[in-house]
């Protein structure tokens, strides 16, 4: 919907009905995200030997806390469920985004195993991180500015391309260093590693 409100802007701006000062900039917080998105069960891989497909995935990340105000509807109906997470949108773009970690043990273990439903061996992937919320960890968050977008609308450029440092081509390579490159014999030697083709039965 934010792409069409922004296209239906231009097309007025183009029209002369409506004036945007390029000078203009327009701050906007989106939050009260959803915690949980339905599965969509035909794309949903299936996690154990009997075929159990989660419910629910995480809309931001499976990390993010929910509101305090819907934590009794985190067990009983989780898709009404805020999340604390967070955008910033300037004119119309997302430059910034965030959360509010979840800081206990119990609820990021309910949340990976109740809710996710996700199996033992997944949930064993993040037993550091339940350990040290047992522990006893502080409420922490942050967010991630995306300082090429914001340069763009600064600049008013089309393209990202016209304010990133490096810009990669078409086909990914980035033509200032020469990155995708071959590596030489030395370096590998260096770094114990070795080339294995897709017809080796070298590991």
């Amino acid at each position: 919907m934010g792409k069409v409100r922004s296209k239906c802007a231009e097309l007025l701006r183009q029209g002369s009905h409506l004036e945007i000062p390029d000078s203009q900039y327009n701050f906007l917080w989106v939050e009260n995200f959803p915690l949980f998105s339905p599965v969509d069960t035909t794309q949903a891989r299936k996690f154990d030997e009997a075929g159990d497909v989660p419910l629910f995935e995480a809309t931001h990340n499976p990390f993010t806390s929910p509101h305090p105000e819907d934590l009794a509807l985190l067990t009983t109906d989780p898709l009404r469920v805020r999340a604390l997470h967070y955008d910033l949108v300037l004119n119309g773009s997302e430059i910034a985004g965030g959360s509010i970690r979840i800081h206990s043990s119990e609820m990021q273990r309910y949340v990976l195993a109740e809710v996710l439903r996700l199996p033992q061996s997944e949930i064993d992937r993040f037993s550091h991180l339940l350990e040290a919320l047992r522990l006893g960890c502080p409420p922490h968050g942050g967010i991630a500015l995306g300082f090429d977008r914001l340069m763009a609308i600064l600049c008013h450029a089309e393209s990202l391309r016209d304010v990133i440092a490096f810009p990669k081509s078409a086909a990914g390579n980035e033509l200032m260093i020469g990155s995708p490159s071959s590596v030489s014999n030395q370096i590998l030697r260096d770094y114990h590693l070795q080339v294995v083709t897709g017809d080796s039965d070298k590991k």
